[in-house]
């Protein structure tokens, strides 16, 4: 009687770890999956806010005030010559998303800054913020 117990608590145990090893395959994700780094710029003049994020690398350009000026959102390689600008000219409220298209562990800065007209020079720019693919 006690034997026919015992196999049964073994059982019991064996099929609660079975369940909970499954249950821990299923709900684990990939090494590194959701693991990225954000980085924002802000311009002085406005309320202009460029977002970057490593994961995909991603430019958004999002105009936040109502002040009849676009924005452009700049890119380039750290302290680099060459600078990459992206107009949103949509208007308060509007993010426009770039998808750069970057190789990986790669050094960048990025910018926030005001723009008339999408053939308008960039002007009241941010600091350049430090970021990374």
């Amino acid at each position: 009687m006690f034997a026919s117990i015992g196999h049964k608590r073994i059982a019991t145990l064996a099929g609660s770890f079975l369940a909970l090893v499954a249950t821990s395959v299923l709900v684990a994700s990939p090494a590194g999956a959701g693991e990225y780094d954000v980085f924002d710029a802000t311009n002085s003049h406005s309320a202009s806010l460029v977002t970057f994020t490593s994961y995909g690398e991603h430019l958004y350009v999002l105009d936040g005030a109502r002040d009849d000026h676009g924005v452009a959102g700049q890119w380039r390689y750290y302290s680099g010559a060459t600078i990459h600008s992206y107009y949103n000219g949509r208007g308060y409220g509007y993010q426009d998303d770039n998808n750069l298209d970057l190789p990986e562990n790669l050094s960048i800065q990025i910018r926030a800054c005001l723009q008339d007209g999408s053939g308008g020079k960039p002007w009241g720019c941010g600091s350049w913020v430090n970021a990374h693919t």
